[in-house]
């Protein structure tokens, strides 16, 4: 609803605008699973995406749960937002250090994982999201400000190991250890 209501105002300032339709999971030549609606902005010079459902998307930015999956109306298939998410390791005595830098659609996918936990309960859940499980976050920048890079140093006694589920939601890659 607020995607179809942006692009009614957009239409009424006389800014080109179309909607288009996806969702995580949807099934070829049916509606079902298309459950996330996204409207495509002409700017003149370029195309941008809104994604009014998303609380913690910037301008340009759409949800890492649609990313790279098909779509009706504007486009066939939401593209692919850019990011990277990169982590260096050193050992410091009997300590792990995890330093990591995020940032576009790889920072967006933290801000998700994050978003609706409490203050105490972050650092948990963005540790586990790294794979760093049981790590202390020593140090965080960047997890309120919308569209910019997070970074973090996490500090464990086991080492940490990359856990993703599918495909990361960026074109960037995972500077692994």
């Amino acid at each position: 609803e607020r995607a179809l209501i942006l692009d009614r105002m957009l239409k009424q300032k006389g800014i080109l605008s179309a909607w288009m339709l996806s969702g995580a999971a949807p099934e070829p030549f049916t509606l079902t699973g298309y459950d996330h609606m996204l409207v495509a902005v002409n700017l003149g010079e370029r195309e941008v995406l809104l994604d009014p459902a998303c609380v913690v998307c910037g301008f340009d930015e759409v949800s890492t749960s649609v990313a790279g999956k098909p779509a009706i109306g504007a486009a066939s298939l939401v593209p692919l937002s850019p990011g990277r998410l990169d982590r260096t390791l050193t050992l410091s005595g009997a300590e792990f250090v995890a330093k990591v830098r995020a940032t576009g659609a790889a920072a967006l996918w933290l801000r998700e994982r994050a978003y609706g936990t409490s203050e105490a309960r972050r650092p948990v859940v963005l540790a586990e999201a790294l794979g760093c499980e049981g790590a202390t976050v020593v140090t965080m920048s960047g997890l309120d400000d919308i569209g910019e890079p997070i970074e973090m140093e996490l500090r464990s006694n086991r080492a940490p190991k990359p856990i993703f589920e599918g495909d990361a939601p960026w074109d960037g890659g995972w500077g692994d250890l």
